[in-house]
């Protein structure tokens, strides 16, 4: 046995085993939870088969979750990817992105514009439009006061800003960042809706079991109120004990309640996961506890591995978002300082025109024009300048949210390792509780037998067992669920 300071430094070392040591984050050695000790037959008992449902969604780190051995929980996932709103609108934020690309990258090329026009139009009897002959006093007015022409023109016009300064490629690298922030969003959302399904799916599967627990629990709080009713009769007790008696059977009521309020919020929480109505999710199915005990899913809360590559972590979908966030700004900055830089413009024209439709098509007929210009902002009003030390500032910010994600998504792991390890030790020594409950009331049982101990002392000790299993109950769904908590630390399974 050990001594209460060397238990007390031997759970210390097992929270703080967590170490980071040449690129790996080592943990603790591996606690083996022992089996469950609940015999009654749970609800929800489904034979498992390898029907899954059919989806084109995509599932990261499938076959991570399909070592669980649970074929419910696989369809539970695969549902939720299929279905989810909130991914379908990932989706369409994907094509947004892509699309930017491109629209951004057709500002490097040539505009092609063709106006073909027709206009009919009567000028003032007042308004004289004379030749050069005629200003000279030598030749015919061009046209008669008043009157009516026709003008037909099919003008192609072409214009083209040359990417000296390579704005258009900064421009669309810079749509290309923001499309992997997409990308990562969607991952990252992949990520949090399997992390909350399952939680949700393992959490009902720990409430079938309470419910069953808290069951055995009032049946042997009845035989208990009936056995001190008894003893009141008899003149052994007072009215206190039975009013005790009474208070403890509410208690176990009131826990009732309670998991059926949480089995309604976490069925609804699927239900809204999946994109559909409480009601179609109603009789979703699940193992039962004892399935789960014996599925692949326990001994993947029972166990951990003894190391994290550290670059399993630099995969985070939030970390990959702010690395781009991090090149996105550093071309923000660079188009801020190209924006002082000239622009240069090449135009150009032909085509035909004419006030006759008979011969508007023909050589006489052709127009044409080339040209080019260059600008550049005198005075702006600082516009420019204070744009730049905006951006830059927000570089230094983004550089400094980046930092803080790194080592935010390093602690998230530390933690979440620390509280699976926490929660084996809570369920393990929940296990040797109880086991040392139900030994003695082994022992208490053989003194009934020999006629030492009346059969109604039991009761209490009976009770101390359906309280323990329920105990053990929520201290492994709480591994199991903490496990779920990895996953999400590290942005996926390794």
């Amino acid at each position: 046995m050990l001594s209460g300071s060397k238990k007390s430094t031997l759970f210390i070392a097992l929270l703080t085993g967590i170490v980071l040591l040449n690129g790996t984050i080592a943990i603790a050695k591996d606690i083996a939870l022992p089996p469950a000790t609940i015999s009654q037959q749970e609800t929800w008992v489904y034979t498992p088969t390898t029907k899954t449902l059919a989806t084109q969604a995509v599932f990261p780190d499938k076959a991570w979750w399909q070592a669980s051995g649970d074929p419910y929980l696989i369809a539970t996932l695969e549902a939720v990817l299929a279905n989810n709103n909130e991914l379908k609108g990932s989706q369409a934020k994907l094509l947004e992105s892509r699309a930017l690309i491109r629209e951004t990258l057709g500002g490097a090329f040539p505009s092609l514009t063709i106006n073909p026009s027709g206009v009919r139009q009567k000028n003032s009897a007042n308004l004289i439009v004379p030749s050069r002959a005629q200003l000279s006093g030598n030749g015919p007015r061009l046209f008669a006061p008043g009157a009516t022409i026709n003008t037909y023109s099919l003008p192609l016009q072409a214009s083209w800003e040359p990417d000296v300064w390579l704005r258009t490629l900064d421009a669309t690298q810079l749509a290309k960042q923001t499309l992997e922030q997409s990308v990562q969003d969607q991952h990252q959302l992949h990520v949090l809706l399997i992390t909350d399904a399952a939680t949700a799916y393992w959490n009902l599967i720990g409430i079938d079991a309470q419910l069953l627990c808290l069951e055995k629990a009032l049946h042997l709080a009845a035989d208990r109120l009936t056995l001190e009713e008894d003893r009141l009769q008899a003149g052994l007790i007072n009215g206190e004990t039975i009013e005790q008696a009474k208070a403890n059977r509410i208690v176990l009521e009131q826990q009732v309640v309670q998991l059926l309020t949480q089995q309604a919020t976490f069925q609804n929480q699927l239900a809204v996961l999946m994109g559909k109505t409480p009601a179609q999710t109603a009789q979703w199915p699940r193992l039962s506890y004892s399935q789960w005990v014996e599925s692949p899913a326990a001994s993947l809360t029972d166990t951990l591995s003894v190391g994290v590559p550290l670059e399993v972590i630099t995969r985070r979908p939030d970390l990959l978002k702010a690395e781009a966030q991090l090149k996105a700004q550093a071309l923000q900055v660079r188009l801020a300082r190209k924006a002082f830089l000239p622009t240069f413009n090449l135009t150009g024209q032909y085509g035909y025109a004419s006030t006759q439709l008979s011969n508007w098509l023909t050589q006489s007929s052709n127009l044409w024009n080339i040209g080019g210009n260059a600008a550049i902002g005198l005075f702006e009003g600082g516009t420019k300048w204070y744009r730049l030390k905006r951006e830059k500032a927000i570089q230094e910010q983004t550089v400094a949210n980046y930092q803080h994600a790194v080592l935010t998504a390093l602690g998230d792991v530390e933690n979440s390792l620390a509280t699976v390890q926490s929660a084996m030790i809570l369920a393990t020594e929940e296990a040797q509780r109880l086991q040392a409950t139900t030994q003695q009331t082994s022992y208490q049982q053989d003194r009934v037998q020999a006629g030492l101990l009346a059969q109604a002392d039991l009761l209490p000790q009976e009770q101390a067992i359906a309280q323990g299993e329920q105990a053990l109950v929520q201290q492994r769904i709480a591994a199991a669920v903490a496990r779920v908590g990895v996953y999400k630390a590290l942005g996926g399974g390794y």
